[in-house]
This record gives structure tokens, sequence and C-alpha cells, in this order.
């Protein structure tokens, strides 16, 4: 959505995307933009007292006018009464300075005479002053027809200051953190089950379905919970994710309830439903942490750089502030790389093979979705980093002198009327971020004159 902006830089007005980091398409500031209506609030207080006072001003002249109002009328009554007498005497006649014909005949020759004279003063003086006359003021180089914008692109000369102090609105930009939201898997989604906690879910389902189940079979179940459960519960404490992960898969091999699997499905997997669906988050959890390998450590290799950058730029280091801004922009491009091609997940154990059917296609799905991890939204911290990578760039013109002496010899090539030169140098300008802008549009207005030119020729000939 488009939002409009004001460059207290330039003064400028613009409509653009709202979004951070927002740049003047007049001067190329992008910490100079803020929204209209903020500029507009604050305008409105700076003219506050101006209109307080101008206010008290045209009361008091209402004051003075009213008591000279008799005065006026009395004046007014005795010219007209004047007049009067002077029209209807009979050896009247009229003055010719009262024919109203007359009046308006030189009225209209003496505004013309001084008009005509105004004009040739006014061109007379600009010709010896060496200004060009109104009627040249759109003409470009060459001759060419140009809007006023396209001539002050083509004078704009941009140079940098590297010894001048931070904006405002540069320091709050530079002063700015923003949190990087990693997709990382730090912990399970909920507390491993207790025998205790194990035993109470069976008592409370076999009241809730009325199926009491079997001492024998119970005796089962609790076994395998011992064996399997309890024991990939150790091996996460100790930090061994796969072979919790495979324990705890086995954990849901449940014995077959009858020799029946239609019972078995209908009465023991549907009484331990509770106890499944929380294994299986467990199990995704641990797929998710074995996916992610050393991609997390580039996360966090991501927000170190990020304390750096701010670092340098709590210092005024610059140049190192521009390093590590280009470095956290390359770590983000093999960040989103290495999610691409993100190490296989070891499949589950043969005994994965004795869980349910129906358990056995939610551990598949659970093995695929793992299979391509999420990365961190690196998206605010990235903007956040080239607005600051913009600043710095303008405090170290010594890093691009390559494409300023390119820049400069551009500006003689436009002057000398080789226009193709001067664009083609132009088209080589990628850095700093001020220059690539202005460069870009000095282009746009040459590729006008390179087309009039070659139409011209086309005529011509």
């Amino acid at each position: 959505m488009n939002r409009l902006y004001h460059c207290t830089h330039c003064t400028h007005q613009f409509e653009a995307p709202e979004k951070e980091g927002v740049e003047c398409p007049s001067c190329f500031w992008t910490t100079t933009v803020v929204p209209a209506e903020e500029a507009a609030a604050s305008a409105s207080a700076a003219a506050r007292p101006e209109k307080e006072s101008s206010s008290k001003i045209i009361r008091n002249l209402w004051l003075i006018l009213d008591a000279l109002k008799p005065l006026f009328f009395a004046v007014v009554a005795g010219g007209v009464l004047w007049l009067g007498w002077r029209w209807f005497r009979p050896s009247f006649k009229p003055w010719p300075f009262l024919s109203l014909p007359a009046i308006k005949r030189d009225a209209g020759r003496i505004s013309e005479e001084k008009k005509n004279a105004a004009v040739s003063i006014k061109m007379k003086a600009s010709a010896e002053a060496g200004q060009k006359l109104p009627s040249e003021a759109a003409a470009g180089p060459g001759g060419f027809f140009l809007t006023e914008n396209d001539n002050k692109i083509l004078a704009r000369f941009i140079q940098l200051d590297p010894v001048r102090e931070p904006l405002e609105i540069e320091k709050k930009v530079l002063g700015r953190r923003v949190p990087l939201r990693t997709a990382k898997i730090e912990k399970l989604p909920s507390p491993a089950w207790t025998p205790e906690q194990f035993e109470q879910m069976l008592q409370t389902q076999e009241m809730y379905y009325k199926v009491p189940l079997p001492g024998s079979y119970r005796r089962k179940l609790k076994k395998l919970f011992t064996e399997k459960y309890l024991a990939a519960q150790q091996a996460y404490a100790r930090g061994e994710l796969l072979p919790a992960r495979d324990l705890w898969v086995e954990s849901l091999a449940f014995p077959i309830y009858a020799d029946n699997i239609e019972k078995h499905r209908g009465v023991v997997l549907t009484m331990l439903r509770p106890f499944i669906g929380d294994t299986l988050s467990k199990i995704g959890a641990l797929n998710g942490m074995l996916s992610e390998g050393s991609f997390r450590d580039s996360e966090a290799g991501l927000g170190g750089a990020y304390d750096q950058l701010n670092s340098a730029l709590e210092k005024k280091d610059w140049k190192m502030a521009y390093g590590a801004a280009s470095g956290i922009e390359t770590l983000a491009a093999q960040l989103e790389e290495k999610a691409k091609s993100a190490p296989k997940i070891p499949g589950y154990q043969p005994a994965a093979g004795r869980v349910d059917a129906g358990i056995g296609s939610a551990l598949a799905d659970l093995l695929e979705t793992a299979a391509s991890p999420a990365i961190a939204d690196l998206q605010p911290l990235l903007a956040d980093v080239a607005s600051k990578k913009r600043i710095a760039e303008t405090f170290l013109p010594e890093l691009f002198h390559e494409e300023f002496d390119a820049y400069a010899k551009a500006r003689t090539l436009t002057d000398d009327g080789r226009w193709q030169e001067a664009k083609d140098l132009l088209a080589g300008i990628h850095r700093p971020a001020v220059l690539a802008r202005d460069a870009e549009e000095k282009m746009a207005v040459l590729d006008k004159i390179i087309k009039a030119e070659l139409e011209r020729q086309a005529v011509s000939s």
C-alpha cells in the first residue's frame, strides 16, 4: 500500500510503498524521509504562534478602520456633491480625462507600452548578465527540450562529507536494534510422562470408556513404557537425540489386544490416544532438531555479526561497520542456501515397522516435514542492516574512488555533448547507493537526449 512521504532534507513530497528505509527520489536520502502527516503536524505546531500574531494585527486594523469610517463617508459624499454640481452646470463641458472610452483606450495603450518596456529591459539585463532567456530555460544540452527536473538531474553532483556529524534521524536508525527471530527448536513441546501419570491415564480412560483392560495386558503396556519410553527420556537428557527418537518410536509399538487387530484399534489405540499424540509431538520435535544440525549455528553466527555491526556504529568506526554489514548480507545468503540443501534426516529403525499402520503414516509425515527446516525470519534484520549500511557509505568516499572518478568523468562527457560515452560510464556505477541512484536518473535523461539526436539526424538525412 502506498503512503505519502515528506523529505525534510529537500522538502520533496512523494508517494511510495510503506516500508522501512524509504528513499527520497529527489535527493536520495533515506534517513530524512518521514510520513507526510508527521511533517504536517510539525509545520502546524511551528506556524501556530505566527497565525495568532497575524490574527491580533488584523483585529487592530479593523478597529482603526472602524474609527475612520465616518470621515471616509464624509469625504465620499463631498466628492459626489462637487462632481454633480460641476457636471450639471449649463456652461460645463466634460473634461477629456473623464471620458470613459478615452480612459479605457489610454489605459490599454499605457499598460501595453509599460509591459513592452519592462520585457525589453529584463531581456537586455539577462543577456548582459549571461543568463538564459525565459524561452531558453527549458532547453537542455545541445538544444534538446528537457523538463526543469531533467535539467536539475543533469546539473546535480553528489559529493560525500566524511567528517560530518550524523543527522538526528540517522542517529535513530543507527541506534535501532532488531531481534533475530530464530526458528530453532530448543526444547520438547511438553515434559516427559512419569510412570504415575501413565498409570493414571490408563485408569481414567478405562472409567471413561467402561472397558477394563486385562491385568496381563496392562503389565505388557507398563513394561513397554518402562523399557522404551523412560529409556528415551534418559537418552534425551544425555543429549543423544537420535537414540531418544528411535526409542520413543518403539514405545508406540503396542502389543495387539486380544490378538484381534480390529479390537486393538477400537479399544487400545482409542484409549491410549492422549499418550500417542504427546509422544508423536516429541518425535516430530526431535526430527526437527536432527535436521537442523549446524544450520542453527549459522543463525547464531548471524546474530553475533549483527552485534559487531552495532558496536562499530556506536564507535563511529564506519569502515568496520560497512564491512560488518556486507558480511551479514553474505551470511544471510549462505543461510538461505543451506536451508535448501539441509542434510537428510536418518530414517527410523526397523523396529518402527511394528507400530500400527495409522501411527506409521503419522511418523512418515513427521519425517518428511522435518526434511525442510524453517529458517529464521531474516527480512526485518536485513532491512535494518541495509539502512545502516547506506548511512555508513556516506562517510566512506575513499572506498569508492573508481566510482567517483567515473561519475566525475561522466559529468565532463555530458558537458561536452558525448551522451553515449557518459551513459556507458554511469552504467558501471553500483555503489554507494546514493551515487548509483543518481547515476540511474542521469542515464534516463541521457536516453531522452540520445533518442532526440537520432531522430533529428534521421530527419536531416
